[in-house]
């Protein structure tokens, strides 16, 4: 029987009749061969692309997340740029919006800060809500941090920002409280062989209410215009 004149593919393969391998030309049996082959490999191909596929991504979480604990701070002794105490009676009566760093800082710190900016300037759009709002710059290097670094800094951005300082303990104490991390670390500089002191701290922005409740923090990256619409919409619901 010659392959191409009596039986196709179809045939040998659906019509249930059984023909002889040894009575295929050669040349069919190639033919079949190659095409059983070609069949086999896109069902597999087929099937490694259906396991291969790629889950759906996540949706995008919010940077702020509510602390449904409203956890309160507990009594803390600082001091602003002015050289007065900072504790809790500073904040009764006011929103505050934390946020860390230090004056010599070369990169997060000026961007949080000119965030922070943003934001305050965003709020003289709704008067109700920025006259009881204020923004508080915590500094976490009282080595080389004083009133008047915190006031030439701030003033720079903002002469309305509030700065802080206070000893070691007591920035242990209130960054604690915050699940704000930091710690100093000394590099040398390449130039002039001087070490340098250096600030690794965390970054997140914290909104603490009137009654000393933390309501909620902002994670890195910063967008003065979600913060901005979160809050707004935080103090409409209170």
């Amino acid at each position: 029987m010659k392959f191409s004149h009596q039986v196709g593919l179809a045939g040998i393969l659906t019509t249930g009749r059984f023909v002889r391998w040894t009575t295929i030309t050669p040349v069919a049996r190639l033919v079949i061969t190659v095409l059983l082959l070609g069949i086999l490999n896109n069902c597999m191909s087929s099937e490694n692309q259906a396991e291969s596929k790629p889950p759906p991504l996540p949706a995008p979480e919010s940077p702020a997340q509510p602390d449904i604990a409203r956890q309160k701070l507990l009594e803390f002794q600082l001091t602003d740029q002015h050289n007065q105490p900072f504790g809790l009676p500073q904040l009764a009566q006011k929103w505050t919006f934390l946020f860390f760093g230090y004056t010599k800082c070369p990169d997060v710190c000026p961007m949080t800060t000119l965030e922070m900016n943003r934001v305050f300037k965003k709020l003289q759009q709704h008067v109700d809500y920025v006259k009881d709002t204020q923004f508080v710059f915590v500094s976490l290097d009282p080595f080389r941090d004083d009133q008047a670094a915190l006031q030439n800094f701030l003033e720079y951005y903002n002469k309305d920002f509030v700065g802080v300082i206070g000893t070691l303990e007591n920035l242990d104490k209130f960054a604690r409280q915050l699940n704000i991390e930091y710690r100093h670390l000394f590099a040398v500089d390449q130039k002039t062989g001087e070490r340098q002191l250096l600030v690794e701290h965390g970054t997140d922005i914290i909104l603490v209410a009137p009654d000393a409740a933390v309501i909620t923090r902002f994670s890195m990256p910063h967008n003065a215009d979600n913060i901005t619409h979160q809050y707004l919409d935080i103090r409409k619901h209170q």
